[in-house]
């Protein structure tokens, strides 16, 4: 898969004007790349699991505005030790070592925990995509129409931190992505707690796990699914994925943080001035209506972690 880039450029300042580190991450997200067709390459395919946090708000507007580059398969909601919703019915749920045992606090056994009343981030991400949809047909036709998107959503094993006692419409959908015919990797994104894709994981050993098909199954779904954390938020990954499904492919940056609010001592370049020039891409696409509802705590998210499946990128 070669990008044919002719040129990439942003405001009044040539990228080949910049330091190295910057002018690498600037031409995957310049904003007026020339790369080949949809029909002449294949986009990596994509499930996005999220928790309500910040970051993962953000990072999901910025996945959305470069959908024309994969091929979104699900946009799910996903629990984690910060965020879990609790399941109506007054069941109060604990972990040790939790965020809510620290300092004395002592507040659980509790009945949720950080999940607001009707939280609908991802809808609102994609109802904000869909104001600035027709400006951006305009720049590419390629982009995913919002009834689209709206049709990946799925509510994951949201009810408590780490849960994968039972399906659910997100763990649902990720089994039968990982099980159906189409070849190539399925890059899963676990920007929360991973419980959501542990589920889907289980539900096809608890169906396959004493036939005769499991060892074909088991290897299929190894070799197909691309593991995108960002890091354990539940305990899934060491208490079930590793053990059961050690052949993964788990892909992490190290440190974790590297691209995050440490990211301009890593990196060695001033971090303020890439994310200048890729807001400035973003809001010529999107008429300047859609970036502003980012928050501006780690305002990019878990950006670094496109890199992994972008194509042209660390994909390749």
């Amino acid at each position: 898969m070669k990008l044919n880039i002719k040129k990439a450029r942003c405001g009044k300042k040539p990228l080949l004007n910049r330091p190295p580190g910057v002018l690498a991450i600037a031409l995957l997200m310049a904003c007026s790349l020339n790369a080949q067709s949809v029909q002449e390459r294949t986009r990596p395919r994509v499930v996005v699991t999220a928790d309500p946090e910040l970051d993962d708000s953000n990072s999901l507007l910025r996945f959305l505005l470069y959908s024309t580059d994969w091929q979104v398969e699900g946009l799910v909601y996903a629990s984690s030790q910060f965020h879990w919703k609790g399941d109506g019915k007054g069941t109060k749920w604990f972990v040790p070592g939790r965020k809510y045992t620290r300092f004395g606090l002592n507040i659980c056994p509790c009945t949720s925990w950080r999940w607001g009343e009707n939280e609908q981030f991802i809808h609102d991400a994609v109802e904000a995509y869909a104001q600035v949809y027709p400006n951006l047909k305009v720049h590419d036709p390629d982009y995913p129409s919002p009834d689209a998107l709206r049709s990946k959503i799925r509510f994951g094993n949201i009810e408590f931190d780490g849960d994968i006692s039972k399906d659910s419409p997100g763990s649902d959908l990720i089994k039968s992505l990982l099980l159906n015919a189409e070849p190539g990797p399925l890059f899963v994104t676990a920007w929360g707690g991973q419980s959501t894709i542990a589920r889907a994981l289980k539900s096809i050993q608890e169906q396959y796990g004493l036939t005769p098909q499991w060892a074909d199954i088991k290897a299929k779904v190894s070799r197909k699914l691309v593991l995108l954390p960002s890091g354990d938020q539940d305990d899934t990954y060491a208490n079930y994925i590793k053990p059961n499904w050690p052949d993964v492919d788990y892909r992490q940056f190290t440190p974790l943080w590297l691209w995050g609010a440490t990211g301009r001592k890593a990196a060695g370049f001033h971090l303020p001035d890439l994310v200048l020039d890729a807001g400035a891409c973003l809001r010529s696409r999107a008429h300047g209506r859609l970036v502003p509802g980012m928050g501006r705590w780690q305002a990019n998210g878990e950006r670094r972690y496109l890199r992994l499946f972008w194509p042209g990128g660390l994909y390749q």
